[in-house]
């Protein structure tokens, strides 16, 4: 069975999807699975389920919902085991979107760790590509989430823009800056307090001979940061800037970014 939570949460074995309607189900199987096949105990569960303090119901009702796992888990449900005061789901990396997310993106940066011949960066990208293309929305769409998943949202979110923001890279040093365009002006609408983004557009748009859109997306940026955080661009951006200003725009694009 595949557990897939890069999205909606849904459970699926081969062209069968196994629906979880209810809330407090799906915390409790994202929660087991983001364990990574650790146990956790009933405090813990009650915590996140319940994190305004739980009620006195709260054991009851999380064997409850493991008795419900239980039969969502037909011929694999020895997959869901108790152990001392908690519960244990083992899952290997392959059954977890997420998990498989994280071994690509690792796999492409040990790739380019080998230096940045074209095929490399041809190779690291695609991986990229291959584990962005995991994502189907944000990470437990409806799932309800308390303080642990909170955490893990946030960890896979920031994951998701370093992988985005490399994939980009490679796309930038093997010259596919025009093909670029479009999709970072919606990145930086998205991520309007985000610098790389911002930098990779201004890069992309100045070796297009587009020097004066590049100039006005700094503009805008940095309008955003003084009215949001009272705050200038970073040191690298304004460097970037200056490259622009005076046509020092050659450098290879790592050299222009850092």
């Amino acid at each position: 069975m595949q557990f897939l939570v890069l999205g909606p949460l849904q459970l699926t074995d081969g062209d069968r999807q196994t629906p979880v309607s209810a809330p407090r189900l799906q915390q409790l199987i994202a929660l087991l699975l983001m364990a990574r096949g650790s146990s956790l105990p009933l405090t813990a569960l009650s915590a996140e389920l319940w994190p305004d303090g739980p009620p006195s119901t709260a054991d009851t009702t999380i064997r409850t919902y493991v008795h419900e796992l239980r039969k969502l888990l037909p011929g694999d449900s020895d997959r869901l085991s108790t152990g001392g005061s908690g519960y244990r789901l083992a899952v290997q990396r392959e059954d977890v979107d997420a998990f498989v997310f994280e071994g690509l993106t690792e796999s492409a940066r040990t790739l380019l760790r080998g230096g940045p011949e074209p095929d490399r960066l041809h190779h690291a990208a695609g991986l990229l590509r291959q584990a962005l293309a995991l994502w189907r929305g944000h990470p437990f769409a409806g799932v309800p989430t308390g303080p642990q998943l909170d955490l893990h949202l946030a960890a896979l979110n920031a994951k998701w823009l370093r992988a985005a923001q490399l994939r980009i890279h490679m796309d930038l040093l093997l010259g596919c800056h025009r093909d670029l365009i479009g999709e970072l002006k919606g990145l930086v609408r998205e991520f309007p307090l985000d610098g790389q983004f911002l930098a990779q557009l201004m890069v992309a748009l100045h070796r297009c001979g587009r020097r004066g859109e590049a100039l006005r997306a700094y503009r805008q940026h940095q309008r955003i940061l003084h009215a949001e955080l009272g705050a200038a661009p970073a040191p690298r951006l304004r460097r970037l800037r200056g490259r622009i200003l005076s046509e020092q725009c050659s450098a290879p694009v790592d050299a222009l970014l850092c």
